[in-house]
């Protein structure tokens, strides 16, 4: 009975993992789909940005409501939220049918002030569930950056839902950057393709610091074909040793008493 327990155990942990995996133990295709490799689509590189520019023209701080879907708020008198590769609006809809996960961010500012702003991350049902964190930029000041209007943290996450919204203080007349890197994503139109909806960013995250891109850059693809990486050159053989001089006995000279 516990032989079975266990079969039984293993079946409902594959099934949770491989999206395509069915029939049980008895039968079973060699050839499932690994979920992670074969089912996942690709995001590509230049469709995986959100570019959220907000500018305050108020006397005084106010809070701004970036993403919201759902909730749909207005902003407070003399704030703007704008998307530089749509709307603000259009992103809020998009978001609700095909939600998506931040990860990594730039935050560029006019007022190194507005870096002490705390965000916050607020996630709202219908129901009236509520969760919320915070985030602090000023985490991510490293003194390697010379720029004091600048933050830059790979390690931002955040899930964008119709649910979820970003909120934080703008300070009078400041205006923020934000650029958010997506790295998964939902794509229902990937339904009528008969293909999984899920699609993950493979390349890595552009900080602009070429010593880091650079190491980190994907090898070239030529005809579909990943070049292979360059042999590493061989190291040469040991030179032989050459052979011990054979040394000859000093020769035999006569003395002078010896000579007649």
């Amino acid at each position: 009975m516990s032989y079975q327990n266990e079969l039984l155990g293993y079946q409902k942990h594959a099934e949770a993992y491989y999206d395509e995996y069915a029939g049980g133990f008895e039968g079973m295709d060699p050839g499932y789909d690994n979920y992670h490799a074969s089912t996942l689509g690709r995001i590509n590189p230049a469709d995986r940005t959100y570019t959220v520019r907000v500018q305050s023209t108020a006397s005084r701080s106010q809070e701004v409501i970036v993403f919201g879907g759902y909730e749909n708020a207005d902003q407070p008198a003399g704030v703007t939220v704008s998307v530089g590769e749509s709307s603000h609006a259009e992103l809020r809809a998009e978001s609700k049918s095909q939600p998506f996960l931040i990860n990594g961010m730039k935050m560029f500012v006019s007022d190194p002030e507005q870096i002490g702003q705390v965000l916050k991350i607020h996630h709202r049902r219908s129901t009236g569930a509520y969760a919320g964190w915070t985030y602090q930029p000023a985490d991510a000041v490293s003194p390697q950056n010379h720029n004091p209007k600048m933050i830059d943290d790979g390690n931002f996450e955040m899930e964008v839902t119709g649910h979820d919204s970003l909120r934080f203080q703008i300070l009078p007349g400041a205006s923020v950057t934000f650029v958010f890197t997506v790295r998964v994503r939902a794509s229902m139109g990937n339904l009528l393709q008969g293909r999984n909806v899920a699609e993950v960013s493979h390349s890595p995250r552009i900080t602009g610091l070429p010593q880091i891109d650079m190491v980190r850059m994907p090898a070239p693809r030529i005809l579909g074909a990943t070049q292979p990486p360059r042999p590493e050159p061989r190291p040469l053989p040991p030179t032989a040793e050459r052979p011990p001089v054979r040394s000859h006995p000093p020769r035999y000279t006569l003395r002078k008493s010896e000579h007649r």
